[in-house]
C-alpha cells in the first residue's frame, strides 16, 4: 500500500486528487483496491527528511516507508476497506490516502479488474516528467481551466477536439452507469 505522492511526483505534491473508475464489475479476490479509511490524515512520511517522493534508489528507506504507513494507520485504528465496485462506480480520494491492490486469491487466474485511474491537479502544478521528457511537456487544453497531459503518450495541442469529446463522453457514460459513488476527502 502507498500514498500517491511517493510515486506520482508533482511540483506541489499535496495538490492532487485521484480517481479509480471500474470498467467492469470487480470480483472478490481479483486484487481489488484496498485503503485505510481516513488515512489521508496520518503524519506525513518524508524521504530523506525532505521529500514526499521516493527517488527509486534507497530500497531500505522504501521498505521503511511502506511499513510506517501500516503502523501509523493501525495506531490510529483506521479501518482497512475494500472497494468492490460495479461497472461505472467511482472512488475519488485525497492525495495522501493510503491505498493499493489487495492479494489476488480468486480461483480463476484469468479474472481481471479493469479500471481507469486518473490524477487531478491545478493548472499551475506540473508533473515531474515535464522536467526531463521534452516531447511530453504539453498541456492539452480541453476547455477553459482544464487540460490533460500524459507521461506515456506524446501529446499534441492539435489533437482533434472531436476525439477528446468522444473520450470524455465515454468516461461520462461509464460513470453514469454507477450504482454508487463515494468520495473520501476532508
Amino acid at each position: 500500500m502507498h500514498q500517491d505522492p511517493a510515486y506520482v511526483v508533482l511540483s506541489s505534491p499535496t495538490k492532487m486528487a485521484a480517481s479509480w473508475i471500474a470498467l467492469e464489475d470487480i470480483e472478490a479476490g481479483s486484487g481489488e483496491l484496498i485503503y485505510y479509511e481516513g488515512s489521508h490524515r496520518i503524519e506525513e512520511f518524508l524521504f530523506k527528511g525532505i521529500y514526499k517522493h521516493w527517488d527509486g534508489e534507497d530500497i531500505e528507506m522504501h521498505h521503511e516507508y511502506l511499513k510506517t504507513l501500516h503502523t501509523k494507520c493501525q495506531q490510529m485504528n483506521l479501518a482497512l476497506k475494500k472497494f468492490q465496485p460495479k461497472k461505472g462506480d467511482v472512488l475519488i480520494w485525497a492525495v495522501d490516502l493510503v491505498h493499493g491492490g489487495s492479494e489476488i486469491t480468486h480461483p480463476n487466474p484469468n479474472v481481471t479488474r479493469r479500471s481507469l485511474v486518473t490524477h487531478y491537479c491545478p493548472y499551475d502544478v506540473n508533473p515531474n516528467y515535464f522536467r526531463f521528457i521534452s516531447d511530453n511537456r504539453v498541456k492539452v487544453k480541453f476547455k477553459e481551466g482544464c487540460y490533460y497531459s500524459s507521461y506515456h503518450y506524446k501529446m499534441s495541442n492539435s489533437i482533434p477536439v472531436n476525439n477528446i469529446k468522444m473520450l470524455f463522453q465515454l468516461i461520462k457514460r461509464i460513470a453514469g452507469n454507477a450504482t454508487q459513488s463515494k468520495k473520501y476527502s476532508d
